[in-house]
């Protein structure tokens, strides 16, 4: 016997070799496959799946003495078969298999339609690898998607492409692949050639010739060349007339005295940049234009937009000269004006020729002397300026008063971008609920640049604490509550410093906390404190042994001390480790202490190092370990902000107006990022309550070693325990579940083990009984080896499971991965069978049953049948591991699903594998007692 049941094994191994693949040639290629490929693809997977079940079972029976296989041996066989089944399951994707018609709509969506000035080249980005997916790819690109095609390469003019045949070869195809026969697809057009002189008679560059000859489709052109090269185009004016939109252009050299009049007649021209030297009879239409952009060395156009551009809606330019107009003219339609001054800029200031009635963005960066009366000067003339939302602007001077005035005439405005202003105007933006005319009511974003002037760290404060605290923008006075003008609150308040030491200085004036015999960025002694010592000195240390990460020092100037080279040495691994040794180990317990030495900065530069940049980083995770270290420190830095970094703390006397708890409740309701719910937890103690109970809606019960504390916190505080609504029980290790069977200790009324150690199931148990509202439960084991069996839990945990289930509220039920021994009714009885479930779900949870001869346990005294009675509305059943049941566990199922409510439809959804078998014919299942009780059906095979 011993030798024939060997002998069997061994020709059921034989019989585990992988079958050859019917399409050889599929697996090498991106092809779709034919119908008949595709019946005996998946003829192949399902022989390959039987097989693949078979192992698994015979990996239970591994080690046994009537078996001669080894583990080993199996698992060679599963990785193949697995592998068998992956690569032919890939052959069927559907994207093999998409319709033309769905390949136009996803290329479609390659082609960016959001900006004008898009012209990213397809060659080097996405259309050649969409296309080299495979031969019904590249068809469906070149036949069905000319819009592909449109953005042309940038185009090359030098001698080099001029000689190249090949090169004009392509580009010609490459345009040619563009034209449509339905319609006219526009073409994006680059052109480079800094310096270079072309032209349509002596010079030609073949290039250039093979672009023009589409020229009545160019939209957008983009040329860098010299005026030669531009006048190559006055052959092709007429095309260009009809089809250009975009239009920029750098020139680089230039004949003075020269016209260049080759985009005059582009009567579709709106957007224009001119950048280089620009010609002094360069024509454009300049009524028709909406968008122009000016940097050029001598005059430019700006005396042509103001006299002719009624219709411009933005304008930018950068070292305009020569503006010579008398009056300021006006541009009706101008939202957007951009100006940058330069040392050429004549003393007059160019402002002053503008009337602008519906500006809504104004930028005026590097004016000459005193820029605010000038804007005063302009908001008068415009009438206004009504709508302006945006004011930002660079001055070399101000005058205490001005920005008051200036302000005072642009009551709508939005964000604010001023160099840091005389405090007396700094003044004017605190809020005073008492003044019925508050200066900027709707400011929402206020940018202060500063070159670290200080003194006015009082007014800053006040002006957070009166426009950033929404409590306080409630108390308005009574002319303003009949009136509803209510002032808006700041969304931002920024300070912006040339060099990062400015900020850490600036932050601990503004936090209390600034002491100038620490310094910053390393600077001073840490003031005889321990912490700031030890952290101030380990910084060092590290710029020293990685002089990349440092900030530049206090003052912004390196410091001597600290090489500007790493020193490379054998010891250096171990010396950088035992600083992050000595990190490590040093308890920072005030957030201060990290502010003030600049730690926090260094230890983000070396987390964001590249990978291998760091000799040693492989062994001793140098960049991982600095991560780890910041986050040690966040709920340091969480805290810091919720409680001191705003800068300020709202005066006792004045009455702070609370949200009502139902507007609360509906706020953090909508909140759905967890830091976000963390956040909200930490703003007050009103709203600390109200966080937690969202933040703990629902629990894993995973890792072992967090249990004890988690019993505390749910024991301890009851609107937790009553928060919580969701319970998964997640074993990753069964071993640690099934332990001794536990004990209650009277006097702790714990459960203990015989050693009198709290035991992980009896911990478990007490959380479960300790949550009153629980309304799902997820019990989740691992797949394959060291699932957990039912049998094997302690008594108190199966208790505690079982009167959750049978006698609690739950409404959820979600099995995956556990194994229970005992009949099938007895399952249904116990798990299925609650009055308040309505939803189950059962994934790999069917190993073990099986079903009793002789009914003895399911039947009533009389003898007959009594069906479990289940107030289900929907039962979703996975079929995909192998099940230890017999032929009679299929009639079991179908007698057993009757419901005891007729009126009651259930929603079955059944997913079986090619192992469905195990519970008999199908159709016999689905055709028994069940068929009267199922309203919604839906069956995967696969």
């Amino acid at each position: 016997m011993p030798a024939s049941r060997s002998s069997l094994t061994s020709n059921d191994y034989n019989q585990w070799q992988v079958p050859e693949t019917p399409v050889p040639l599929l697996l090498h290629s991106n092809d779709p496959p034919t119908e008949q490929q595709v019946y005996r693809i998946k003829q192949a997977i399902a022989g390959a799946e039987t097989i693949l079940s078979s192992l698994e079972y015979r990996k239970q029976l591994c080690g046994r003495g009537d078996v001669c296989y080894t583990s080993d041996q199996v698992d060679e066989q599963r990785e193949k078969f697995t592998e068998f089944i992956r690569v032919h399951t890939s052959v069927l994707s559907p994207y093999r298999r998409l319709p033309p018609e769905l390949l136009r709509e996803i290329f479609m969506w390659l082609v960016p339609l959001d900006s004008p000035h898009t012209v990213l080249s397809p060659l080097r980005n996405w259309v050649v690898p969409a296309t080299r997916t495979c031969k019904t790819w590249r068809v469906a690109a070149h036949t069905y998607v000319p819009e592909l095609w449109s953005f042309v390469p940038m185009v090359r003019l030098n001698k080099k492409t001029a000689e190249d045949a090949k090169y004009v070869q392509g580009l010609e195809r490459f345009l040619n692949l563009s034209v449509a026969k339905e319609k006219v697809v526009s073409l994006r057009i680059q052109v480079y050639a800094p310096f270079r002189e072309y032209d349509s008679l002596e010079r030609r560059h073949p290039a250039l010739e093979v672009l023009m000859k589409h020229a009545e489709r160019w939209e957008y052109l983009k040329m860098d060349s010299a005026y030669r090269t531009f006048r190559c185009l006055e052959s092709v004016r007429d095309k260009l007339s009809v089809s250009l939109k975009y239009l920029h252009v750098e020139i680089w050299r230039y004949p003075p005295g020269e016209p260049l009049d080759v985009f005059g007649s582009a009567v579709r021209l709106e957007d224009v940049t001119v950048r280089g030297l620009m010609p002094q009879d360069m024509a454009l239409p300049w009524g028709n234009l909406r968008v122009y952009t000016e940097k050029v060395m001598g005059r430019g156009g700006l005396a042509n937009i103001l006299d002719q551009a009624k219709r411009l809606k933005r304008l930018e330019v950068t070292r305009s000269t020569d503006l010579t107009i008398a009056s300021p003219m006006e541009l009706p339609n101008l939202e957007t004006l951009y100006l940058r001054y330069d040392d050429v800029i004549p003393p007059d200031n160019i402002i002053d020729k503008f009337i602008v009635p519906v500006l809504k963005d104004m930028q005026i960066i590097g004016s000459p002397g005193e820029l605010i009366p000038h804007l005063i000067d302009l908001i008068h003339r415009s009438r206004g300026c009504k709508s302006l939302k945006r004011l930002a602007f660079r001055t070399q001077a101000m005058s205490p008063g001005d920005l008051t005035v200036l302000l005072r005439g642009t009551p709508q405005l939005e964000e604010l971008d001023i160099n840091h202003p005389p405090n007396r105007d700094a003044e004017m933006l605190i809020f005073n609920p008492f003044n019925d005319n508050p200066l900027v009511p709707y400011l929402r974003r206020l940018y202060i640049h500063s070159q670290g002037d200080w003194g006015d760290e009082a007014t800053y404060k006040r002006i957070a604490r009166t426009r950033c605290e929404a409590s306080f923008l409630k108390l308005t006075s009574p002319s303003q509550r009949l009136s509803g003008a209510l002032i808006k609150p700041l969304e931002s308040l920024r300070f912006a410093y040339e060099h990062p030491a400015l900020c850490a200085t600036q932050q601990a004036i503004m936090g209390g906390w600034f002491d100038p015999s620490v310094g910053h960025g390393g600077g001073g002694g840490g003031g005889g404190d321990p912490t700031l010592q030890a952290l101030l000195t380990l910084r060092n240390n590290l710029i020293v042994h990685l002089p990349e990460v440092d900030l530049g020092g206090s003052s912004g100037a390196w410091d001597l001390s600290v090489p500007k080279k790493r020193v490379f040495d054998v010891t250096f691994s171990r010396r950088l480790n035992g600083i992050f040794g000595d990190l490590e180990g040093v308890e920072v317990g005030d957030v201060k202490h990290i502010y003030r030495s600049d730690i926090h900065m260094t230890l983000r530069k070396v987390a964001n190092i590249r990978e291998n940049h760091i000799p040693g980083d492989e062994k001793y995770r140098f960049r991982e370990r600095a991560s780890e270290i910041l986050k040690s420190w966040k709920p340091l830095f969480a805290e810091d902000l919720a409680n001191g970094v705003r800068w300020y703390g709202l005066s006792k006397e004045l009455i702070v107006m609370e949200f009502p708890i139902e507007l609360v409740e509906v706020i953090l309701d909508n909140v759905e990022e967890r830091r976000d719910l963390e956040a909200c937890a930490a703003v007050c103690r009103d709203w600390s309550a109200l966080g937690q109970t969202r933040l703990f809606k629902s629990i894993t019960l995973r890792k072992t070693r967090n249990f004890q504390q988690l019993l505390g916190i749910v024991q301890g505080s009851p609107h937790i325990a009553s928060a919580i609504k969701r319970v998964k029980l997640d074993v990753m290790d069964a071993a640690k579940w099934c332990d001794d069977d536990a004990t209650t200790c009277p006097v702790t009324n714990c459960n203990l083990n015989a050693t009198g150690v709290n035991t992980v199931s009896g911990i478990v148990a007490d959380i479960l009984r300790a949550l009153p509202n629980i309304r799902s439960l997820s019990l989740k084991g691992l797949y394959y080896e060291d699932r957990l069996h039912w049998e094997s839990l302690p008594y108190v945990l199966q208790e505690a499971i079982i009167l959750l289930v049978q006698d609690g509220e739950l409404e959820e039920l979600d099995i995956d991965g556990w194994v229970f021994d005992f009949p099938i009714h007895t399952y249904f009885r116990t798990f299925l069978s609650a009055p308040s479930l309505r939803r189950v779900r059962l994934k790999r949870a069917f190993s073990g049953l099986h079903s009793t001869p002789d009914y003895s346990s399911a039947t009533t005294e009389e003898g007959e049948w009594e069906p479990v009675k289940l107030n289900l509305h929907e039962l979703e059943i996975h079929v995909d591991d192998h099940l230890d049941a017999n032929p009679q566990v299929k009639e079991d199922w179908s007698r057993l699903l009757e419901l005891n409510d007729a009126s009651t439809k259930l929603t079955l959804r059944v997913w079986l594998n090619t192992a469905f078998w195990s519970f008999g014919k199908t159709m016999d299942f689905f055709s028994g007692p069940a068929a009267n009780v199922v309203d919604t059906l839906e069956l995967t095979i696969g």
